[in-house]
């Protein structure tokens, strides 16, 4: 539950003397990009509906899956299978009639923002970071100018960029670790 001030304290202790390359906007991005990498969603809910004919239903939301499709006591049309951002049905012709379902989504974190903090539980927080230490430690290594104004920043305490290499696979070793560490989704129950 790191707010974008305290995702910048943190990053900062593990950069060291280097944290003063990353502007606060850059880190939250990559804690953002960590958020979407970690395999790991929220719950949300969206309703649709379709009239007769349909073959495709798209769903507004961003998300990673269906969870599960809810039809409302009633409904005549439940062939629906899922798509990508969007639920089809498995017949040539369409729905055979109109009708509404509520999905129930796997949907990605909200961003962290000036004003919005993580939602994440403190050990997916902690997996961002390491993923945040890892995209910066990459950009050290990649981009030749940028190694040298961290080579002119740390002068003799500087490291050489296979070293710097090595430290942002560590930070993305620790990226995996965490994030298994996460609690485990219950299995899909079936229903004949």
């Amino acid at each position: 539950m790191y707010t974008q001030v305290e995702i910048k304290t943190a990053f900062d202790e593990q950069a060291g003397d280097a944290s003063s390359l990353a502007e606060t906007g850059e880190v939250t991005r990559w804690f953002n990009d960590g958020q979407a990498r970690l395999g790991w969603y929220t719950r949300g809910v969206e309703n649709v509906t379709w009239a007769v004919g349909d073959l495709v239903v798209p769903i507004v939301t961003p998300n990673a899956g269906i969870d599960h499709t809810l039809y409302p006591d009633g409904n005549v049309e439940s062939r629906w299978i899922e798509g990508v951002q969007n639920i089809q049905i498995i017949d040539h012709g369409g729905a055979s009639s109109a009708g509404s379902a509520r999905l129930i989504l796997r949907v990605y974190w909200p961003d962290v923002t000036e004003t919005a903090a993580s939602l994440l539980p403190r050990i997916g927080d902690s997996a961002c970071i390491s993923y945040a230490l890892y995209r910066f430690y990459r950009k050290l290594v990649s981009n030749r100018s940028f190694y040298q104004r961290y080579a002119t920043l740390v002068g003799t305490n500087r490291v050489d960029i296979a070293e710097l290499s090595d430290t942002a696979d560590d930070h993305y070793r620790d990226f995996n670790d965490l994030r298994l560490e996460l609690p485990t989704e219950p299995a899909a129950l079936y229903f004949g």
